[in-house]
């Protein structure tokens, strides 16, 4: 199984020996190369989206891989999320307004 990390180095994972190994044959991944290997996997079939190609000249490498990273993290569709950390209030900025919802 391939695998790809923050800085686009390829690394090979060997289910059979729980191993994380270097040795692959593509070392170096393209930004095309990620955005594929997510589309065509099942956490994107799971959670029904793709990441577009179109973004592929606006972003960088890292930024791409982090996005993915993110959409792959999502939980399924109707699943309540699991917060991480409290929600805290920030403070406002200077000159913007603060929207007032009621939830």
């Amino acid at each position: 199984m391939d695998i790809v990390d923050a800085t686009g180095e390829g690394w090979a994972f060997h289910p059979d020996l729980m191993v994380v190994s270097p040795l692959t044959l593509k070392k170096r991944w393209k930004k095309i190369d990620v955005i594929q290997l997510f589309n065509e996997s099942n956490n994107s079939l799971r959670i029904g989206t793709s990441y577009p190609e179109a973004y592929i000249p606006r972003r960088s490498l890292p930024r791409i891989i982090a996005e993915v990273a993110a959409l792959t993290a999502q939980v399924q569709p109707g699943r309540a999320r699991h917060r991480t950390r409290p929600r805290v209030a920030g403070r406002p900025v200077p000159g913007s307004v603060r929207r007032l919802s009621l939830r």
